[in-house]
């Protein structure tokens, strides 16, 4: 009942509402500023925001507490009202509004200040200067006013606005010195945020008071504060945080172990670089990788011990000392590092190779050594890194590495040709392109063609488009050269190379005629290309194609792909085929490269 007399009385301040502000202007009618108090938490903001500014016109100082608790309003425009309010009601609001510059909630902060703005206040002293300039924001004019701004400065990092904790730790770096011993003691205050912003300004202050606190706070019982003090360490730079950051490497948080061995990279103590060896086995990679770039930063002290580690049966122990010392790019490194060509995972090899590019010059010599290397992974790594260093020096071993047993080899040499781009490699790179047996190899000769900028790479790779197994990679490789199918053969050995059906079947009568002229070549890829791509597309009516080209030119392997291909009429003349050739066939899964109309 109580509730619905509220409401009503409300319709009538909505409705009414100037003649309701005069009645209770003039009479300051008791029962009144009580309802509109109590409206002040109706759960309608408008009725709140009305109820304010009635108060306001009203201007009863019973209203002045109620309407400071209505400055934390989530409702923008109840917040105005309540501050316009107590602009209305004046004098007795200022002390109210003063007290609240020092409020958690920055909107109440923002509101009160602007409020007393409109009623001319002026600051009596030099606290309440500091508590308006933080609650208007002015960091700078409380970097100006300097020590006897850090202890509002630093109650100011307890604030709920993250913002505002942030600027505020900004203004007490800037401060310097003075504000070092508070903060100090705030990285053992209860709120565990406060100890955050605490460490944090105390890391980018770097006076050294800072660090005998700091490493307790690697002790902190919250995560988060670990990571901000070992960071704080690291940029004061201090030796004496190097055994503690050491025992903060086996912390039970992958990210206090980041960041313990950031620090201990920047403090570049060499009494951490046998535990961050050790460190480079943590489960967490993100931690590993953290970890050589310390042991990067340490620099030549490391580069034993790490050459030591490529031997470590972790393989990302060894991937991550590779990284290494090619960021140290130490000489001593280019020996073990071409031994590293050699391991039998791949990560670690391309991590020797980007390692002996950063090195550059030096180990030229010895990676063109390792192109005669027996193992052909170590041949294929040595080859990489020549192209990254991109010296001369390195053509004639690549060309001669075009004629590699390993095809891996190949193509590795002729993407590091490329990389280098001397004209010499033109002829051979030709040679690859139109003969070697691995299409990887000739799509790496054509694009290094390309960047020799000579013409004729892409022609040679629009032929390979009719081989049913290797088109769709000389389709990407032509889309990176920037080719695009202009004739309505290319549009159609394109769209059959993608496996694009829709394409296909949209212009059908283009697709069937460009197939069977295929068909009727004598290319024996390119006969095989259009037959499997009929079968994808499983269309009926070319059947008795299908059949004729398996009688009069057909083998083993069009047998096998017929027999397989889920139609009834192909098995059987695959079976037919079979039997008058007198050749076994096989069936079942894997048999045939494509079913009846299942291109994609």
């Amino acid at each position: 009942m109580a509730t619905i007399l509220l409401r009503f009385t409300f319709f009538i301040l909505i409705f009414a509402l100037p003649a309701v502000i005069c009645i209770s202007g003039c009479k300051k009618d008791s029962e009144s500023v009580e309802s509109l108090i109590a409206a002040l938490k109706d759960e309608n903001s408008y009725v709140r925001s009305s109820a304010a500014r009635a108060l306001g016109n009203i201007g009863d100082i019973r209203a002045v507490k109620p309407l400071i608790a209505a400055l934390k309003d989530h409702d923008h425009l109840v917040r105005s009202s309540a501050a316009q309010a107590l602009v209305k009601i004046g004098d007795p609001a200022v002390e109210p509004l003063i007290a609240v510059l020092k409020d958690n909630d920055s909107r109440v902060r923002i509101s009160a200040a602007q409020a007393l703005d409109i009623l001319g206040w002026h600051a009596e002293n030099e606290e309440e200067k500091i508590a308006y300039l933080i609650a208007r924001e002015n960091w700078d004019e409380c970097v100006k006013i300097g020590n006897p701004a850090v202890e509002p400065l630093i109650a100011a990092l307890k604030y709920e606005n993250i913002d505002v904790r942030r600027s505020a730790a900004e203004a007490l770096v800037k401060i310097g010195n003075p504000a070092v011993e508070p903060l100090t003691t705030a990285l053992k205050d209860e709120n565990w945020y406060f100890r955050i912003s605490a460490a944090d300004a105390l890391g980018k202050i770097g006076d050294t008071r800072a660090v005998e606190p700091l490493i307790a706070a690697l002790k902190d019982e919250h995560s988060y504060v670990r990571v901000r003090a070992a960071e704080a360490l690291g940029k004061i730079g201090d030796t004496r945080a190097v055994e503690p950051l050491i025992a903060a490497l086996k912390d039970e948080h992958s990210d206090v172990r980041i960041s313990a061995a950031d620090a201990l990279g920047k403090i570049g103590d060499t009494r951490a670089i046998e535990p961050l060896i050790a460190a480079l086995k943590d489960e967490h990679m993100y931690v590993s990788i953290r970890v050589a770039k310390a042991l990067a930063k340490i620099g030549n002290p490391a580069v034993e011990p790490l050459i030591a580690a490529l031997n470590d049966e972790n393989m990302y122990v060894r991937s991550s000392a590779a990284g290494a010392l090619g960021n140290i790019a130490d000489i001593r490194a280019v020996e073990p590092l071409i031994a590293a060509l050699k391991d039998e995972h791949s990560d670690v090899r391309w991590s020797a190779v980007a390692a002996l590019a950063r090195i550059g010059n030096p180990a030229i010599e010895p990676l063109i050594a390792a192109l005669k290397d027996e193992h052909s992974d170590a041949r294929s790594s040595a080859a990489a890194a020549l192209g990254n260093i991109g010296d001369t020096q390195a053509v004639q071993p690549l060309i001669a590495a075009l004629k590699d047993e390993d095809g891996h080899v190949r193509t590795s040499a002729a993407e590091a040709l490329g990389k280098i781009g001397d004209t010499r490699a033109t002829e051979p790179l030709i040679a690859v392109l139109t003969s070697d047996e691995n299409i990887d190899a000739r799509i790496s000769a054509a694009e290094a063609l390309k960047k020799l900028g000579d013409s004729r790479a892409v022609p040679e790779l629009v032929l390979l488009l009719k081989h049913w197994d290797w088109g769709k990679k000389v389709a990407n490789a032509l889309q990176r050269l920037g080719w695009q199918p202009d004739s309505i053969q290319d549009q159609v050995h394109y769209a059959v190379a993608m496996r694009d059906k829709s394409a296909l079947t949209k212009t059908w009568e283009q697709t069937k005629s460009v197939l069977l002229e295929d068909i009727l070549s004598n290319q024996y890829n390119a006969i095989e290309n259009a037959l499997y791509a009929f079968i994808g597309l499983g269309r009926q009516e070319v059947i008795p194609d299908l059949i004729a080209t398996l009688n009069s030119k057909g083998n083993k392997t069009m047998a096998e792909a017929y027999l397989n291909c889920g139609h009834e009429e192909l098995d059987s003349a695959a079976r037919d085929w079979a039997a008058r050739h007198g050749l076994p066939v096989r069936f079942g899964p894997g048999a045939a490269p494509v079913g009846w109309g299942s291109l994609r």
